[in-house]
């Protein structure tokens, strides 16, 4: 009965600290996400995987882009954001208005699967240190 009483004691413990295991886990999300939105940049390409338009002398655009993204986190919400004349491509404000998307505008699948594999990352860290 005490073997019982004490693995659901461990587990009501686990349960309980999931909400801290998931801010805890915020920052190495966020890094994972900002890391496929910067491999988009280096292949010249969308969120969605489709290809910038090239420029007039054919050398990459952008090639910066990826450090002028930063991220704040809020409790369990990371907020993305992109500042320069890097944000106005990624709108299209730009003169020529030629599009190069940097940040996705809604859901984005990918990230969101990036984000996944580290929550799942992070859970079962949380599970072994609890067993």
């Amino acid at each position: 009965m005490a073997d019982g009483t004490a693995t659901l004691d461990r587990m009501i413990a686990t349960l309980r600290a999931l909400p801290e295991t998931v801010r805890g886990t915020m920052p190495e999300i966020a890094e994972t996400v900002k890391a496929d939105l910067g491999k988009n940049v280096a292949a010249q390409q969308d969120p969605n995987g489709g290809a910038w338009p090239a420029t007039k002398s054919g050398k990459p655009a952008l090639t910066g882009a990826a450090a002028k993204i930063t991220y704040s986190i809020h409790g369990t919400v990371i907020v993305f954001r992109l500042d320069g004349v890097e944000a106005r491509h990624s709108l299209g404000w730009v003169k020529g208005g030629k599009r190069r998307q940097i940040m996705p505008e809604t859901y984005h699948e990918p990230s969101a699967r990036a984000a996944a594999k580290a929550v799942k990352k992070a859970l079962a860290k949380a599970a072994r240190l609890a067993a």
